[in-house]
């Protein structure tokens, strides 16, 4: 059952409690055209329901939507006016729970927070079924238009330095406004990542993302797996440090030098257009290795001379805010360098579509955040499809292995 509580909450350690260990390989679904990549979820406290949740590892909390929960668009002073629903649609499955408990927030989402007994169903031939009690969860009853109607909840699998819950006098008023910030006000707690490795699972986790056709709206997503590696082929691993994320709000970190993402360092940028000239940018750059997004950040720069490479070039849609071309564009050839590896990004990766049937390079400017000081790039989907991926918080290291 789920249990709506005040707050009294503290971290636990990255260390296993017991000497068991527990493991699962579990399937993932390829959603809207390769928008997100979903993952299969029971609720005790929702019989008869199974919720698919966006694996993201740029987040670390766990949330999803409730059954009458309200759209809200924010202008550029602040304020939120009501959306119609069928402009800001969610997907099919929602939460039912009561009306109680303290606040969760992050970005356009706010809500209730609240414990449930999760499981994860659909483990692969060999691992058992993980069942844990007493999860703190988001719910939410407001978002913003920003979430695609694909979008039902979020699993978080980063840092609980980037957990978003928070205390119960925070309102959605008051983080449309900026005021308390949101990083300043979060409350510690145990994530879903922490709960797992205090129950046994070895401190990491590992991706093997699977390419949907173009034209298929969803499709098997491959695996996300729990303190073991996926059943995918692949060639030898690159380890690199996780490290502390520069350019970001000092409150997030309390003005110290500590990790918050799944930051690594990207050491150059390689890349050779269809008639043949190759171009390189071996200027570094950290980098977030983030499952919750199709499109690769890279710094300005380099982002607009990858796009120029595309035949025909790849062209800005300023309202969209991604780099529009013809389907059947051909894309240059890009390498991302990390750890003085070469991880080939293949051409069927570079464009993405919608579900209107527009097509779009994979390759925006890094995003930037004014009012919280942070200053980011990013590995996506479109990056991870490539290799399979180990995130070790025990270590503080990532892992890359190539595909075969």
């Amino acid at each position: 059952m789920i249990l709506f509580l005040p707050f009294v909450l503290t971290a636990v350690s990255a260390a296993p409690s017991s000497n068991r260990h527990i493991s699962a390989i579990l399937p993932l679904t390829s959603v809207g055209y390769g928008f997100s990549y979903d993952i299969a979820i029971n609720f005790a406290s929702q019989p008869g329901k199974t919720f698919q949740l966006t694996v993201d590892t740029s987040g670390a909390d766990l949330w999803v939507r409730d059954s009458d929960w309200q759209c809200q668009e924010t202008s550029v002073n602040g304020t939120a006016s009501e959306v119609e629903r069928a402009d800001c649609p969610s997907g099919n499955t929602t939460f039912d729970y009561p009306d109680a408990g303290d606040h969760y927030g992050v970005g356009d989402v706010y809500g209730t927070v609240g414990l449930d007994d999760i499981s994860f169903p659909g483990c692969a031939e060999g691992h058992k079924t993980l069942t844990f009690s007493k999860q703190e969860m988001g719910v939410a009853n407001l978002s913003g238009p920003v979430f695609d109607s694909l979008v039902v909840g979020i699993l978080g699998l980063g840092y609980s330095a980037i957990s978003s819950i928070q205390p119960n006098s925070f309102s959605w008023e008051q983080a449309l406004a900026g005021n308390p910030s949101l990083l300043e006000q979060r409350v510690a707690y145990p994530t879903v990542f922490q709960r797992l490795i205090g129950q046994g699972m070895e401190p990491y986790i590992s991706l093997a993302l699977e390419r949907t056709p173009f034209d298929s709206a969803d499709g098997f997503g491959g695996y996300l797996a729990l303190g073991t590696l996926p059943l995918t082929p692949h060639g030898p691993f690159t380890s690199t440090p996780v490290e502390p994320t520069a350019n970001l709000a000092p409150a997030l970190t309390n003005n110290t030098s500590s990790i918050t993402e799944w930051t690594i360092r990207v050491e150059g940028l390689f890349w050779t257009a269809c008639n043949g000239t190759t171009s390189t940018s071996s200027t570094n750059f950290q980098a977030v290795v983030d499952s919750g997004q199709n499109l690769n950040l890279f710094p300005a720069e380099q982002a607009l001379a990858i796009n120029a490479a595309f035949r025909p070039p790849a062209v800005l849609d300023e309202a969209a805010g991604v780099y529009v071309l013809p389907c059947n564009a051909t894309p240059p050839a890009l390498a991302v360098k990390i750890s003085d590896t070469s991880f080939r990004i293949h051409r069927d990766d570079m464009i993405a579509r919608d579900a209107a049937g527009t097509c779009f390079s994979t390759i925006v400017p890094g995003a930037s955040d004014a009012q919280e000081g942070i200053s980011l790039n990013f590995l996506s989907d479109a990056f991870l499809k490539n290799v399979v991926a180990v995130f070790d918080m025990g270590r503080d290291e990532m892992r890359f292995a190539a595909r075969l």
